[in-house]
């Protein structure tokens, strides 16, 4: 469609969803993160982050919900899987998760985004 439009130019699309694009420096079996949601929004990311805190993360994760739920940031829990363990989260219903649980959340939301975004362009 683009030749049509007079011009050879692919489009280019990076993406490096809710990862940092580098690793931070230091010796990872000594570092311990803190926990932290990263949510996209339209135009932009959300990051929460709570305090480690000894018996577990499960009550810090459900604080972090809340506050993306206050911060009015969540969409609704049937726009994607992501989405919807938050909101299970900040309900009870579903488990706090650990690190790898919550970049699923969030890389799942991601994507369910980018494609709806992507989907919700004009065609040329």
């Amino acid at each position: 469609m683009l030749t049509k439009l007079g011009t050879a130019r692919r489009p280019g699309f990076g993406d490096y969803a809710i990862s940092a694009i580098e690793f931070p420096k230091g010796d990872m079996r000594f570092m311990r993160g803190s926990p932290n949601v990263r949510f996209t929004i339209a135009d932009a990311w959300v990051i929460v982050k709570g305090k480690r805190e000894n018996g577990g993360t499960k009550k810090t994760y459900v604080q972090l919900c809340e506050r993306l739920f206050a911060a009015d940031k969540l969409t609704a829990a049937g726009f994607s899987k992501g989405s919807a363990y938050i909101h299970g989260c900040r309900k009870g219903t579903e488990n706090g998760g650990n690190s790898t649980t919550w970049k699923w959340v969030g890389t799942n939301h991601h994507i369910t985004r980018v494609v709806h975004d992507l989907a919700s362009l004009h065609a040329l």
